[in-house]
């Protein structure tokens, strides 16, 4: 009978602290500490950085990468659609997640901008 509530509460956690300000679930990673350098694997979820001054290395597929922090810069290995509202901020992007679609930007934060690499 413990084991078997173990494994219930381990099924019923969607939430996991992995760095101070940082929370991760089934659908999605949220980086709010500032000046964060950290590294993800995406695994499917949705990315929303708030945190400014920080370096993020996203690996995986990431659907929607939103990026709201100033000086933020942001390295992803696939992603579907890029939101810059964070001025100076940077995504720098390999490849989409739809081999037969570009990746939808939307970069509107001053001097911030999505840059396939």
């Amino acid at each position: 009978m413990k084991k078997i509530f173990s494994i219930l509460c381990l099924l019923t956690a969607t939430t996991l602290q992995v760095h101070a300000g940082t929370e991760i679930s089934r659908t999605e990673i949220i980086i709010s500490s500032p000046d964060t350098v950290a590294s993800y694997d995406c695994a499917g979820r949705t990315v929303n950085i708030p945190a400014p001054d920080s370096r993020i290395t996203l690996k995986g597929s990431c659907p929607v990468i939103t990026v709201a922090g100033p000086n933020t810069i942001v390295y992803a290995e696939a992603v579907n659609k890029i939101n810059i509202y964070g001025p100076d901020a940077k995504v720098y992007y390999q490849k989409s997640t739809h081999p037969s679609r570009p990746v939808m930007i939307n970069a509107i934060g001053p001097g911030s901008a999505a840059i396939k690499r």
